[in-house]
């Protein structure tokens, strides 16, 4: 019986950091709202489209990589993205 509540503790703990990862993403995407309304001269339109492109984007990104977990299982997922986290630093430190 103790091993199930381990298990929920941990389930729990690891469902509240990924919401404050994404929360944080988030916060992150608005703070740079005023350099890129300053870099590229954009009104209130253009940066509700940045806003809402992000969010489309990265909810795309977050089902499809749920999909892929489901197939490959947890694990593999885990190294799959890890293997193109990566490949995407070595291509752009060059």
């Amino acid at each position: 019986m103790t091993d199930r509540h381990d298990h929920s503790n941990i389930t729990l703990i690891a469902v509240c950091f990924g919401l404050f990862m994404i929360q944080l993403d988030l916060t992150v995407v608005n703070v740079a709202l005023k350099s890129i309304q300053d870099n590229l001269h954009a009104g209130v339109t253009a940066l509700q489209w940045v806003v809402d492109a992000y969010a489309i984007l990265f909810s795309s990104l977050m089902l499809t990589t749920g999909v892929v977990a489901a197939i490959l299982g947890s694990a593999a997922a885990l190294l799959l993205g890890a293997f193109i986290s990566w490949q995407f630093i070595e291509f752009h430190t060059i």
